[in-house]
């Protein structure tokens, strides 16, 4: 079995991400209309069917880079692709900050799916460009409560409004411990993921490199077999 090349690698990685986004569009589309035609809960329609539009068209161009990524040379195809899931999961990452911001910011659980981008940038680029994800993550995190904390953008209520006692992000304490923990164990995850997927792919390259070695000695094998077969017939020819 051989490797699969890197170019493969990040041209499958790109198509899996796109229909993940498909589904998480569907699912953000079908849960807002439910939401304000059958329940009447206040959402922000109009805010997650822009968010959902943008992530539409993320993947459109994805699709389109793609396609032009697969006419050039293998190495040109593993450099672009490779940014084309960096420029995926930024965009994923920066776009479910919106749909936080109106959907109760921190107070929004929703904000635990940044660990799924965390893995897959662990799992689909380098360590270098994982940890700067990881870290482009928490800054968006940290920059939202911030913001809506101070006053500077408004905060919009996840469900009911509550009162000021009751808000969460107004609370000081709530916001330090919740990222801080939160930060903490994300970068103890991107390292942990980082690690396994090191190791699976010294496992990959050590069982590629025994098949080499095993590929090279029956072709020894089957050299030497032909030879003594070469020899074997020129002395039934001499006795003939």
């Amino acid at each position: 079995m051989d490797l699969i090349p890197k170019n493969i690698k990040y041209i499958n990685g790109v198509s899996w991400l796109i229909r993940l986004r498909w589904l998480a569009i569907g699912w953000v589309v079908i849960a807002t209309f439910t939401a304000k035609n059958f329940f009447n809960i206040p959402v922000q329609t109009a805010a997650f069917y822009y968010v959902s539009l943008a992530l539409a068209l993320e993947n459109t161009l994805s699709l389109i880079l793609l396609r032009i990524s697969q006419k050039k040379d293998a190495d040109y195809i593993a450099c672009l692709v490779r940014r084309i899931i960096n420029f995926q999961i930024s965009f994923d990452l920066f776009s479910l900050t919106v749909f936080m911001h109106y959907s109760g910011g921190l107070e929004n659980p929703v904000y635990f799916f940044f660990i799924f981008h965390i893995v897959i940038s662990a799992i689909l680029l380098s360590k270098l460009d994982s940890y700067l994800q990881t870290t482009f993550a928490i800054l968006l995190l940290w920059t939202l409560a911030f913001l809506e904390n101070t006053g500077i953008i408004n905060h919009y209520d996840l469900w009911l409004k509550r009162s000021v006692a009751e808000s969460l992000f107004r609370d000081n304490y709530f916001i330090i411990e919740t990222l801080s923990i939160f930060t903490i164990a994300s970068f103890l995850l991107v390292y942990i993921t980082n690690y396994i997927v090191s190791l699976l792919r010294k496992q990959e390259e050590a069982y590629e490199n025994a098949n080499n070695q095993l590929q090279k000695k029956d072709k020894i094998k089957d050299e030497y077999m032909y030879r003594v077969t070469i020899i074997l017939k020129d002395i039934l020819l001499q006795f003939k």
